[in-house]
């Protein structure tokens, strides 16, 4: 109630009304509470079915731009950079990986009727090439970049900190603090292994045309189409991949893609003593 003279007098409420509106605060209170955020990227875990699922999200005009970068290589273009974020993903690798087993597997077969078509009255089809090819192929594509991100994930854990003992402690204080930190360098960890895996899948589609053209038996075009396939995908993987650990692990660059480029040399001969 408002006086003459601007003074204010409080009104005492009833007991019944003043339990009424607590009551109602309350619930509300507690509805907002029981609230749960949304679940973002960086939450899912690799168990998780729609972890994997966002991997597949891609439209074609994704993976045909991709795929021309495997098959023409620019150093001047950073494929990570520039054509596989903001996400990578593992549709066109599958199916290019698929692809390529079977190209590999039919064109061995095809290969060894050519060669035995004179000499033998009946021919079987060699389904040990499927399995062979296969493991070759998939070994290939998931181990190296798995054991390539676990290098660099060690080498990461094992670096010292270039900071006084109350910098770390308080660095490990806000890492502890931040309940969020550790999900968030779990999918960044994550991403980074995707892109090289998505990379090495990629790498892998110059080899379904050269894998059928291993058919021809003239051992002159087979060891050139052999340094064709590994001098495309070998320079695709070194201009991807070459930017980025040339940033994170100076040191380890040149090792690390000196590794890459023998491993790949020794699938690529693999591969073509498969088929």
């Amino acid at each position: 109630m408002s006086m003459s003279n601007g003074d204010y007098v409080r009104i005492p409420l009833s007991g019944s009304f003043e339990d009424q509106v607590d009551q109602e605060l309350q619930g509300t209170l507690e509805h907002n509470t029981n609230i749960e955020s949304p679940k973002t990227e960086s939450s899912l875990g690799p168990f998780s079915f729609k972890f994997y699922q966002q991997y597949f999200d891609v439209d074609t005009s994704q993976v045909l731009h991709r795929l021309a970068s495997a098959f023409i290589p620019n150093p001047r273009i950073n494929f990570i950079q520039h054509s596989l974020k903001p996400r990578a993903d593992l549709y066109g690798p599958f199916w290019i990986s698929t692809t390529l087993m079977l190209a590999a597997a039919i064109g061995g077969n095809i290969s060894n009727y050519l060669q035995s078509r004179r000499e033998v009255s009946s021919w079987h089809y060699d389904f040990q090439k499927v399995t062979l090819t296969s493991t070759i192929i998939y070994v290939y594509w998931w181990l190296t970049p798995l054991l390539l991100h676990a290098v660099m994930h060690i080498h990461r854990k094992n670096k010292k900190p270039q900071s006084n003992d109350a910098e770390s402690d308080l660095t490990d204080l806000l890492e502890r603090s931040d309940t969020d930190s550790s999900s968030f360098h779990n999918a960044k960890n994550a991403n980074k292994f995707f892109d090289v895996l998505s990379t090495y899948g990629y790498s892998l589609a110059v080899f379904v045309p050269v894998a059928i053209l291993w058919t021809i038996q003239i051992d002159i075009l087979q060891w050139l189409l052999f340094l064709v396939g590994i001098g495309i995908s070998g320079a695709f993987l070194v201009f991807a991949l070459m930017p980025s650990i040339r940033k994170e692990y100076p040191k380890l660059a040149t090792p690390i893609m000196i590794v890459i480029i023998v491993v790949h040399f020794g699938f690529s001969l693999a591969l073509m003593v498969s088929c």
